[in-house]
This record gives structure tokens, sequence and C-alpha cells, in this order.
């Protein structure tokens, strides 16, 4: 059933996943991303925007709950770093598939978490991951208060 604290933690938690490809773009600016900004973007906002809706808003609209919004904030956001990770490692993988780059199907699935160690270099800059969590935060915070208010 949608809520209040379901759209907020959708909107919110997908604005920051957007703000922290910005900070991504804007940290490693020799890295070449700015070429993949429409689909990072889109898998970013796309993650931050299901687990918002999902995670964040469901367990915040429940009456019975009374943990933080500022704990489930965080925890929302290393969700969407999870999910993020495993989504680029998919996709770079299956970008590999089609130049006919693996032998084995075995070599294709130990490149989906070899990739996504890669990234994660990146999104643990103390930048990025510090924009995350404050970021992330701030969601959870907004969507208690949306919680509450709307009850």
């Amino acid at each position: 059933m949608p809520t209040a604290a379901r759209l907020v933690g959708a909107v919110t938690l997908s604005g920051a996943c957007g703000i922290m490809v910005l900070v991504l773009i804007a940290v490693y600016p020799n890295d070449g991303l700015e070429g993949d900004l429409p689909l990072l973007l889109g898998i970013f906002m796309g993650i931050g925007l299901v687990i918002g809706w999902l995670s964040l808003g469901a367990r915040l609209s429940d009456p019975r709950n009374e943990t933080s919004g500022f704990a489930l904030g965080l925890r929302a956001a290393a969700a969407c770093v999870f999910w993020i990770l495993v989504m680029v490692g998919i996709l770079t993988m299956l970008d590999r598939i089609r130049d006919f780059s693996y032998r084995e199907p075995t070599e294709a699935v130990l490149d989906i978490f070899n990739t996504a160690m890669i990234y994660t270099v990146y999104l643990m800059n103390w930048k990025v991951a510090g924009t995350a969590a404050v970021l992330g935060a701030m969601a959870g915070i907004l969507t208690k208060r949306a919680a509450v208010l709307w009850r």
C-alpha cells in the first residue's frame, strides 16, 4: 500500500544516489566516468528509488517500528551501495559477453565480483562514502518525519 513514507523514502534516497554520482564524477575527473553519466544516473537513482520504496519507506511507515530514521537511512545507504556494486558488475559482465571475452560461464560469474571490487575503490573514497552516509541519514530522517506527520 502506498504511503507518504514510502514516497518520501523513494524520492529522497533516489536523489541522494543521484548526488552521489555527481560527487563520484567530480572526485574522479580523469577516469572517463562522464561518458557513462546517463547510465550511472539511471543505475544509482533506480536502485535508490527501489530501496527507498521497498525498504526505507516500508519500515518507517510501520507504526510499530520505533527505529530512528537516522539508523535506517544509514542502513538504506549501505544497501544502495551494495546493490549498485552488484548491478555495475552484472552490466559490465553483460557488456563483455557481447565482446566474447569469456571462455567459460564461471569466468563471467567471477567477473561480476571482480568488477564490483574494482568499483568498491571508487565508492569507498571518503568524499563519496561520506556523501552517501550523510545523504542516506538525511533521507531516513525526512522519511521518518513524513511517516510521523502523515500517519
